[in-house]
């Protein structure tokens, strides 16, 4: 049976609680709370030639166990550019290398960095979870401890591979072309001619559609961004390059004094460039920020004029603007002392301190080279990143000056959350709100379908329009996240009156389900005095599970009640409720009684938790 509410408004009374999931995910094991273990067993004599041959690419087959979980037969190999080591290997796994369908929590392959080039071992996690904050693109992360054949090796980083999977668990789209960035020595975007080989693979390595990587559109997003005549760069340029996306993670690594990325000092380094398989757009990914924190004073202007895409750019006042809001937005974050950076520093070195001072292998860059790493080098990289955290955001914020005509609204990084469950990120057609101060006195309501796209005087600006709107009060706006929004991060502003706030970009991905709550088939709230009962069919109502420009529900859409996969009876858009979607399921059997997590996924990747209340004998009132 398909139950209805009343109205918008009863949905939004349901408020969510967290609980912790226990069904294990990607989203257990890049648990960044805890410190992970990873366990390889392997012949003797392969770890060691992976050693003796950690320049080559060669495959040997290991066992991989993490927390009860193994995985037989995986491949692995020395990886990495100058991270290399003889010493401490960098590792790649490829689940699937030797049993083809192999895969661990829906990944095919895993990357275990060495840490290598940085004494504190956290600079390149510390970056990736900045961009995160900030609604950008990023791989997730965590720390471990490596142990091979039962014995100790060191700490290294579980990272996320940007491959296919990320691709579509990200971004949505696994059918375009994903380019690796290979390092050339003062290339900062230049036109290089018409040659193809010139471009690929050897600047760009493709690592998908190898036989056919659309070189030709590959030079002719270069010629475009190069040639265009100044009058014309955004209109040619923007097709062919998602410009939002460019400006605002340069703009990040320049509050990160990151000295090896976009504007590095010797050309651009450490991205991939992923061009969309609809559209060819392009957007650039973050990758290896082992070098962001290189100094305190570091300008946030320095290298925007050498790069030839970021100083075109900063010439249309829109991206110029949220270049510099993207800054303020990042020193937000930081936020100076006890601030979010300084307490992420401490609490990582609370997490790996012991570790790291038990690595039997501990490595970091000397002045003579990458050598063995004394534990006063890791004491000093630390005093160094929290001192950092003390003063970057002062001087990014003294640097670019007083804000001109600062409206009357200021959005924070990560303000734009999931209606039901609080968290980010959002997806395109689901409820979202806006967690910010308004200058109005009264909370005024959408009474009408289609939803307006201004109420009191205010209204959502997206690069797909102006949002439809639910809600908007003094404490912030609820709305629809227009279904046409891409899965990639989304400039928004909101306007009251004739004034514009901040641009914050909202992290949009193809799912990020939060649940509302539940009724039993009849229509009443599941509650403390009216449970569920083990095997009684319940009503879920939830937003973001999947795209809302998606007409049905994807095949590979799950529910897990308490750990346990829940049988789906119909699933679908909530009739007569905007970007609500609702699940008839029956509770399993085995659940047993109290709050039980109740999570949806979409391709095997979480949303957030929802309890469940189970009773004996429970059933409504």
């Amino acid at each position: 049976m398909r139950i209805r509410f009343s109205s918008v408004a009863s949905l939004l009374l349901l408020l969510p609680w967290g609980l912790a999931l226990q069904a294990q995910t990607t989203a257990d094991f890049f648990n960044d709370t805890v410190l992970q273990d990873v366990r390889l067993t392997m012949a003797p004599a392969d770890w060691q030639s992976l050693h003796d041959k950690y320049m080559e690419n060669g495959y040997y087959p290991c066992d991989f166990q993490w927390n009860g979980i193994t995985l037989p037969r995986t491949g692995i190999r020395s990886r990495g550019t100058q991270s290399r080591s003889p010493i401490k290997p960098s590792i790649g796994l490829d689940f699937g290398k030797y049993v083809s369908s192999q895969r661990f929590l829906g990944l095919k392959t895993l990357i275990l960095r060495n840490l290598n080039q940085d004494a504190s071992m956290m600079r390149e996690r510390l970056a990736e979870a900045t961009f995160a904050k900030l609604g950008l693109p990023h791989s997730r992360e965590a720390h471990a401890r490596l142990f091979v054949n039962g014995e100790y090796v060191g700490v290294y980083l579980l990272v996320e591979a940007i491959d296919a999977r990320f691709l579509q668990t990200q971004l949505g789209d696994d059918t375009g072309y994903l380019y690796d960035y290979t390092l050339r020595s003062n290339f900062r975007f230049d036109y290089l001619g018409p040659d193809p080989a010139t471009y690929v693979p050897a600047i760009f390595d493709p690592k998908t559609h190898s036989d056919d990587p659309d070189t030709a559109g590959l030079i002719e997003m270069f010629r475009l961004v190069n040639q265009s005549p100044d009058a014309e760069f955004y209109r040619l340029v923007s097709p062919v390059v998602d410009l939002d996306d460019f400006v605002a993670h340069a703009a990040a690594e320049q509050a990160l004094a990151q000295w090896d990325g976009l504007l590095g000092v010797s050309g651009m380094n450490n991205f991939y460039l992923y061009r969309w398989g609809p559209t060819r757009q392009a957007l650039f990914l973050v990758w290896d920020q082992d070098g962001a924190f290189d100094s305190i004073e570091r300008s946030v202007w320095e290298g925007t004029d050498a790069n030839i895409l970021l100083r075109r750019a900063l010439t249309v006042p829109r991206l110029r603007k949220l270049y510099t809001d993207t800054l303020r937005s990042t020193a937000g974050v930081f936020g100076g002392q006890d601030g979010w950076l300084e307490r992420e520093v401490n609490r990582i070195d609370a997490q790996i301190h012991d570790a790291v001072v038990a690595d039997p292998v501990r490595l970091c860059r000397m002045p003579d080279g990458i050598g063995p790493c004394p534990l006063d080098e890791y004491t000093r990289s630390i005093a160094f990143l929290r001192g950092f955290a003390h003063d970057r955001a002062t001087l990014i914020l003294k640097e670019l000056g007083p804000e001109t005509a600062p409206g009357p609204v200021s959005l924070a990084p990560g303000c734009i959350t999931n209606v039901a469950s609080g968290g980010m990120p959002v997806t395109a057609g689901s409820l979202a709100r806006i967690n910010a101060t308004l200058p109005v006195t009264t909370t005024s309501h959408a009474t009408a379908y289609p939803l307006p796209t201004v109420l009191d005087s205010v209204s959502v600006s997206t690069s797909a329009g102006l949002a439809p709107l639910l809600e908007v009060g003094p404490k912030g706006i609820v709305f629809l996240v227009p279904p046409a929004l891409s899965c990639a991060p989304q400039p928004v502003h909101v306007t009251v009156g004739e004034s514009d706030s901040n641009t914050i970009m909202a992290d949009v991905m193809p799912t990020a389900g939060g649940i509302f709550g539940f009724t039993h088939a009849q229509g009443l709230l599941v509650t403390t005095a009216a449970p569920a009962a083990p095997g009684e069919i319940v009503v879920a109502y939830a937003t973001g599970v999947w795209p809302g420009s998606t007409a049905s529900p994807p095949k590979t859409v799950q529910m897990f009640v308490g750990g346990v996969p829940a049988n789906v009876l119909w699933m679908g858009t909530a009739p007569g409720l905007v970007g609500v979607e609702q699940f008839n399921f029956v509770v399993p059997a085995t659940t047993v009684s109290g709050d039980v997590p109740v999570v949806l996924t979409l391709d095997s990747e979480p949303g957030t938790a929802f309890p469940l209340c189970v009773g004996p004998g429970g059933g409504s009132l």
